[in-house]
């Protein structure tokens, strides 16, 4: 990011709050992508489940077993929110991508 080597201690610490700064800023935008990304997903997810036109419903939408599973997948998904990890996100993320999978096949 900076061109000239800085030569004190002074300028260092100011190239390392810029480069953080600079750092920070991507990862906001990177996180914002994410949460737009698995959004989508899940919205387009509802978008079938509440279709009024029996061909864009999924197969799965008829069958009650599948239905049941794909709740109960939701519901035993463990995740702690308040911790903000990404393992929790990857679960989510892991959860809506088995219900897409569900909805394809």
């Amino acid at each position: 990011m900076p061109t000239k080597k800085p030569t004190d201690v002074d300028q260092l610490q100011q190239t390392l709050v810029k480069e953080i700064e600079f750092l920070r800023r991507e990862f906001i935008e990177t996180v914002s992508h994410y949460q737009t990304t698995v959004e989508a997903e899940m919205v387009n997810l509802i978008t079938h489940l509440t279709s009024k036109s029996p061909e864009e419903k999924p197969a799965v939408c008829s069958d009650f077993a599948g239905l049941r599973f794909l709740i109960e997948l939701i519901r035993s998904s463990r995740h702690k929110k308040d911790k903000g990890r990404m393992k929790d996100l990857r679960r989510i993320h892991e959860v809506i991508k088995t219900l897409a999978s569900r909805f394809e096949g």
